[in-house]
């Protein structure tokens, strides 16, 4: 990532957490379904996953974020990607940079779901959250685009929180 503080906010660097994601990806990536997946990152930053995901196969990936210097990041890296893959006959995902500040997308949808279909107990995303997630994203994208798959990861910020 070569952006920095000023310009990318709390997405310029990766966090733990999207080391895990990103380790949870590689390691169960034929029961999530990589291979030929329509991707979307939402709250992209770096580009991590996205990356990530493009490396394991997925035909097409979004990188979702709401900063312009975060978006001018991504823009250059997917350009690099694009450029690397030229060389070795391998199109390789095709990948695009959108803005979208997704919770902006559904105002209060997220809390007003939160209070009656809390995540997991184990932290995961039950499957109705999911679909609110999804709804919120689709509403900043293109109509009628579908996604198979959605990657995010420390994607809610809470300023008190420690």
């Amino acid at each position: 990532c070569e952006t920095d503080y000023v310009a990318g906010g709390l997405g310029w660097r990766v966090w733990a957490a999207g080391v895990v994601m990103c380790r949870e990806l590689v390691d169960r990536q034929l029961s999530i379904g990589v291979q030929g997946a329509n991707v979307l990152e939402v709250g992209a930053g770096c580009g991590m996953a996205g990356f990530l995901a493009a490396r394991l196969g997925a035909s097409r990936v979004t990188f979702t974020d709401y900063l312009p210097g975060l978006l001018s990041n991504l823009d250059q890296s997917v350009a690099l990607n694009r450029n690397r893959n030229l060389g070795d006959g391998d199109p390789g995902a095709e990948l695009r940079v959108q803005h979208l500040e997704w919770l902006c997308a559904a105002p209060g949808l997220l809390l007003e779901h939160a209070a009656t279909r809390p995540m997991g107990g184990d932290g995961s995303c039950t499957p109705a959250t999911a679909d609110v997630l999804a709804s919120m994203a689709s509403r900043g994208l293109p109509p009628g685009e579908r996604f198979d798959l959605i990657l995010g990861s420390d994607v809610c910020y809470e300023d008190p929180l420690p």
